[in-house]
């Protein structure tokens, strides 16, 4: 077994260890769905700017700046 190998499992572990730990907060579909509607403006901002800047949006800005158009990369990114 790599040492590669190992990391993703040590990895994938942990995530199913905080999920265990956060899934026990949840009591219904309002808290999954909505986080009991007392999300904080932090935590909302960075699921935007996550969902924003997703592997899509960097290989397609990488792939713009390669093929020539260095400006769209400039007028693109935020």
């Amino acid at each position: 077994m790599s040492i590669y190998a190992i990391g993703v499992f040590a990895t994938f572990i942990v995530y199913v260890i905080v999920g265990n730990y956060a899934g026990k907060k949840v009591k219904g579909m309002e808290d999954y769905y909505v986080v009991g509607r007392n999300a904080p403006t932090v935590m909302i901002v960075g699921t935007l700017v996550a969902s924003f800047l997703s592997t899509v949006a960097f290989m397609g800005e990488t792939g713009f700046s390669y093929d020539g158009y260095p400006v769209l990369l400039l007028v693109l990114t935020p």
